[in-house]
């Protein structure tokens, strides 16, 4: 199922993310090019969904699934807090979720 390979993706994209980030704000080359590791090993990971379903689900959970699980590590690891729209947004993305299942 690809469910276990969006999740692995969107873990994968955090980190790259969150790297990304940390070098546009002042940081180190190594943030850069950690960042571009972790998108490197997410593409391998995305190529693994796509083998077993289509374009639309898989692009649409990946959404789905990468913005709830960066909005609960970015909440925990980098102690953003969430505005009252993003919470709602979350909800409603939990709820998009449901009805692609397949």
């Amino acid at each position: 199922h690809p469910i276990f390979a969006l999740f692995a993706v969107s873990f994968i994209e955090f980190f790259g993310n969150s790297n990304f980030k940390k070098y546009a704000q002042g940081g180190s080359r190594e943030n850069l090019a950690a960042g571009f590791l972790f998108y490197s090993i997410m593409i391998y990971f995305l190529l693994q969904a796509f083998k077993t379903s289509n374009l639309i689900y898989v692009n649409t959970m990946w959404d789905a699934i990468s913005t709830i699980i960066s909005a609960g590590l970015a909440f925990i690891l980098l102690n953003e807090i969430p505005s009252a729209k993003q919470i709602l947004g979350i909800i409603l993305i939990v709820s998009g979720i449901i009805f692609m299942e397949k």
